[in-house]
């Protein structure tokens, strides 16, 4: 929550290195993959966000009617 609130405050290098670190026991919460691979595409880490889009949306397409359609379109952006 703390990495997605950094981003939302533009401080996108410090939710990087937190999204990373929360990540790194490879969760399976969808908002976690969608959180992490939004602020992975703000930071430019273009593979890891085609990574974690990818498993969110092969997982739980229909996980949120408001954040699926934006997490398609990230993907098909960086992909």
């Amino acid at each position: 929550a703390y990495s997605w609130a950094l981003y939302r405050a533009g401080r996108i290098a410090a939710a990087s290195r937190l999204s990373a670190e929360a990540m790194r026991l490879g969760s399976r919460d969808p908002e976690f993959l969608y959180h992490a691979g939004m602020i992975a595409r703000a930071s430019g880490d273009e593979p890891r966000a085609a990574r974690l889009l990818g498993r969110l949306l092969d997982q739980s397409p229909r996980f949120s009617a408001l954040y699926a359609p934006r997490a398609r379109e990230a993907l098909r952006d960086v992909g």
